[in-house]
């Protein structure tokens, strides 16, 4: 059983290493394998605070901001290190090596003995700390990017922000068990430090308390898994595991004979198949309607819809292997699109638009595109553009667009069918739980309600997690990517006895909901302004009200009969009812308000105000450093001011450039207190504030200005 946190927030300084090992190593923890490793069960937590600067290159005195004559340099001025709850810190990197020494022949640890140490955002730190230790396996998802780093001493780094899914401050409020908060404002980054600096108790308490959020979250994570091998990497993993109990769990599970049936029929059969599985995903739909685009618009209504890519599991999937057949003509066509999920190529010759308020084709999506008129990265016209798609998508387009001919090439069917029910099964569990959690008192309550909320929210990316991964080594440097073998990876996969998805699955969910989302589009016709994902924004609230209310009421009709008559599971399910006694039916549209003023430069930047004030959203930039900067530094109306060209400084954008400096420095550096010492770095990360620039390009900008040349628009 793991021991609770003995020490709460007492620390110790370096100088005090034999008394923190005598404290860590009194008590005998229990062991645990996973993989042929054996793993401490014990919470422990690393962090490092840095200065980031510039140097001058002749006179190698420190400047403020960035010259063409100086070079940039980052260095470490303070370590902090947590163990079962007992906190120590150091200054140097020597010193933290000679910490993990210290550690490991304790705990005899080794490649086969390891204890797990956490990092929030573990790329940050192994930048710094990767050239001082031998690595044993490092495992990453890209370039730069380690999930876990375990050194040859058994000491296994891993990532916290991944496993969380959230900011340092966020998981803080996560904790029940044990409570401490992420400090705010009580150190200044701007100020240049060296490991001689001296720090406040108010500094370093800022400094523990990261450690003490990392380690607490932890040890609340084992005490819900029992043990740290059970943690899983990520946080799409937790949901991963979750769904994948409820498919297999045990033998007693009533669903595990049949989903081996499934999982046994729904396999990649080739390369060329999985390649155009890839090519036909899209993700969500987010743009602006050209014609509104920089124009502000009163008395804007939103509509979003409730759990969207939960929602669409109700429809019918891929629920075979693929069959690849040749089409000959388009009554054949017609009967496969309408009888199979379909997965094809099509090239479409002189495309047009048709709906003048919305274009929904991605140029990035085309294979080739042929004297094409983009408006925001997506299609108005072109001679021709080829694409591999599904037929939800085809039948979408032929809303939108209209073309001479089409060319139709390699063809894949499969059967339909809805999902398995342990799947929807495990969302409709998380759903009622997030419903009947939400604003429910309670740290406890508090919690639970962000766990269904975050792995609802992660069913989808679990099904879309790409089956053919670039391989990562790292040796003593990060080696050039390489591609895996395609055909073993699919053999893999097809025959993979854990599996409990099907790769199209996720693509169709996404398609489902484009689907849902246009349809919306087209109704609103003129009114409509703008749309992200699951969510429009449009003029006219009350003329619009009665479509999607009647959508309202057609989709619960729809999700009861699914519900009673084909997968017999009781249809409350689907509108579970808030501690306030509303019931919230899964995938309706949510009137969220209207806004008082709306405007949009396009997909994801715009600005909107409402009862308590100005809003804004855009890419790039957080809400509220753009928010503060059109109000109290912008001499016009934030509206005004909200448009092109907009450009927000270094010091308030809040933005932060990662250069990754891999070559060994030292320096010598006075910090802002006066002390002078020697940095020496093997490498390391500087972090420098850049501006922000809401510029649109110039072919966007052409469009949305109107000036189209007698040619320009082709009919």
């Amino acid at each position: 059983m793991h021991y609770p946190f003995a020490r709460g927030t007492d620390y110790y300084t370096f100088d005090q290493l034999e008394d923190f090992i005598f404290e860590c190593v009194k008590y005998k923890v229990k062991r645990y394998k996973n993989k042929g490793i054996q793993y401490i069960n014990i919470a422990a937590s690393f962090d490092i605070e840095t200065s980031s600067l510039y140097i001058d290159k002749e006179s190698l005195q420190i400047e403020t901001e960035e010259t063409d004559n100086s070079i940039k340099f980052a260095t470490m001025y303070i370590w902090h290190f947590c163990y079962d709850g007992y906190v120590i810190y150091g200054r140097t990197w020597q010193e933290f090596k000679r910490l993990l020494d210290s550690i490991s022949s304790q705990l005899e640890t080794d490649e086969k003995n390891c204890l797990i140490v956490y990092v929030h955002n573990l790329s940050y730190e192994f930048q710094y700390m990767r050239k001082h230790f031998q690595w044993d396996k490092v495992f990453s998802t890209d370039s730069r990017k380690p999930l876990y780093a375990r050194t040859v001493q058994g000491i296994e780094f891993r990532d916290s922000l991944i496993l969380s899914g959230l900011s340092l401050a966020m998981t803080a409020k996560q904790l029940h068990t044990y409570h401490c908060e992420k400090l705010v404002g009580d150190l200044d980054y701007s100020l240049i430090r060296n490991c001689k600096t001296p720090l406040s108790y108010q500094e370093l308490s800022y400094c523990i308390n990261d450690v003490l959020v990392v380690a607490y979250y932890i040890a609340e994570q084992i005490e819900e898994y029992k043990y740290i091998t059970n943690i899983p990497l990520t946080n799409t993993g937790r949901v991963r595991k979750y769904v994948q109990n409820m498919c297999y769990g045990g033998k007693n599970n009533k669903h595990s004979n049949s989903y081996q049936t499934y999982m046994k029929t729904l396999t990649i059969n080739s390369a060329q198949e999985y390649d155009f599985m890839k090519r036909s995903f899209m993700g969500g739909f987010t743009h602006a309607n050209i014609n509104y685009v920089r124009e502000e618009v009163a008395n804007v209504a939103s509509m979003d819809i409730t759990s969207d890519y939960p929602f669409q599991f109700f429809n019918l999937f891929p629920m075979s292997s693929g069959e690849k057949v040749t089409i000959t003509n388009r009554k054949q066509f017609n009967e496969y699109i309408d009888k199979y999920c379909c997965v094809f190529y099509i090239k479409f010759n002189n495309l047009r638009q048709k709906f003048i308020n919305e274009n929904i084709i991605s140029s990035s999506k085309c294979i080739e595109l042929i004297k094409p008129i983009i408006n925001n990265g997506r299609v108005m016209y072109a001679d021709s553009a080829s694409m591999v798609i599904n037929e939800i998508d085809y039948k979408s387009i032929t809303k939108f667009y209209s073309c001479d001919s089409m060319e139709v090439g390699t063809f894949y069917i499969y059967k339909k069918g809805f999902l398995p029910l342990p799947i929807i099964d495990s969302m409709l569990t998380l759903y009622e739980q997030k419903t009947k959690l939400k604003n429910v008192e309670g740290a406890e309550n508090y919690i639970l309600y962000m766990r269904s909320k975050g792995m609802l929210n992660s069913l989808y990316g679990m099904m879309v997690t790409s089956i053919i991964h670039d391989i990562i080594d790292y040796a003593d440097d990060w080696l050039p990517i390489e591609s895996p073998d395609i055909e073993e990876s699919l053999n893999k996969y097809n025959n993979n006895k854990g599996r409990f998805t099907f790769y199209l699955w996720g693509c169709y969910i996404t398609s489902y909901a484009r689907q849902m989302l246009y349809n919306a589009i087209l109704e609103l016709n003129d009114d409509y302004i703008y749309s992200d994902t699951d969510s429009v924004k449009f003029k006219n609230y009350e003329k619009h009200k009665a479509y999607f209310d009647k959508c309202n009421e057609q989709i619960e009709q729809k999700l009861t009969l699914i519900c009673e008559k084909v997968l017999h599971i009781d249809s409350e399910r689907i509108k579970p009812v808030d501690i306030k006694g509303i019931r919230h039916v899964l995938g309706t549209w949510d009137y969220e308000g209207t806004y008082k003023r709306f405007k949009t430069l396009g997909a994801k930047r715009y600005i909107y105000e409402t009862e308590d004030g100005i809003h804004t959203t855009v890419a790039g930039i957080g809400k509220q450093a753009l928010k503060n900067y059109l109000i109290n530094d912008c001499k016009e109306d934030p509206f005004v001011a909200f448009d092109d060209a907009l450009n927000v400084p270094p010091d308030k954008s809040g933005k932060l450039v990662h250069t990754y400096i891999d070559n060994e420095m030292r320096v010598s550096i006075t910090d802002y207190l006066g002390n002078t010492c020697t940095q020496y770095e093997l490498s390391s990360v500087h972090l420098g504030k850049t501006s922000f620039d809401l510029s649109m390009t110039a072919e966007f900008m052409r469009l949305a200005l109107g000036m189209k040349e007698p040619d320009f628009v082709k009919t």
